[in-house]
């Protein structure tokens, strides 16, 4: 019930119904409990559940045999990991979205920092850079996340063009149409508007990266674009 709360806050917020007071009490409140979370150790995940569908087909795609069992995220080489990202695409509940699907994706032996949405637009971007990431999960809170995610997908595939952008704009309603044309494949690779669906794509791109023989490096990422 956290995503949809957050909502509500937030159209509440865009209405002019919400002050400033009542609404730092609410994100407050949500942040601690996600923290509460995050304190909490993770249980163990069977592997069966880790080695997702999309995750045997995208080997497949890059030429990995077909007959080889799939790895599970959790014995990938810590040296192909890919770093995650959570970023914020306006403000604080976008933030603390994120940090809820961080925590669903911990769960799945996947790692994402998220950044604090109080970071300027171009102090993000070099996040991105500094951290050498290879996958950035855009988080976006109605109502108006195709909006900020637009504009945060934008300035992200502009910085770097080779990097993996999942958008994730959390219970949208909008039509499909409208929001391809808005996200287009040419800025995101993929949209998401639940978390389940967000934690699926996130866990076939990671993998999928780190099969890849010419996958480049945290390292190498870091330095590309200086």
């Amino acid at each position: 019930m956290i995503i949809p709360g957050l909502i509500l806050a937030e159209q509440d917020r865009d209405r002019g119904e919400l002050d400033a007071p009542r609404a730092a009490y609410i994100f407050q409140s949500v942040r601690e409990l996600l923290e509460d979370l995050a304190e909490r150790p993770v249980m163990a995940v069977p592997a069966a559940v880790l080695e997702a569908t999309a995750v045997v087909t995208e080997r497949a795609a890059i030429g990995v045999e077909a007959a080889a069992p799939p790895a599970s995220l959790a014995e990938i080489p810590s040296a192909k990991r890919l770093t995650v990202l959570g970023v914020p695409a306006n403000d604080e509940a976008d933030e603390l979205a994120a940090l809820m699907l961080a925590h669903v994706l911990r769960e799945r032996g996947i790692q994402m920092e998220v950044l604090s949405c109080q970071t300027l637009a171009g102090e993000r971007l070099e996040v991105v850079q500094a951290q050498g990431a290879g996958l950035v999960c855009v988080s976006a809170v109605p109502p108006q996340a195709l909006l900020h995610a637009r504009s945060t997908c934008k300035r992200l595939r502009a910085r770097y063009p080779d990097l993996k952008v999942v958008a994730g704009l959390w219970q949208v309603q909008e039509d499909a149409g409208k929001i391809a044309g808005r996200l287009p494949p040419a800025l995101v690779d993929d949209v998401a508007t639940s978390v389940a669906a967000a934690v699926e794509r996130v866990a076939a791109l990671a993998s999928f990266e780190a099969y890849r023989t010419d996958a480049p490096t945290a390292a190498a990422r870091r330095t590309k674009c200086l």
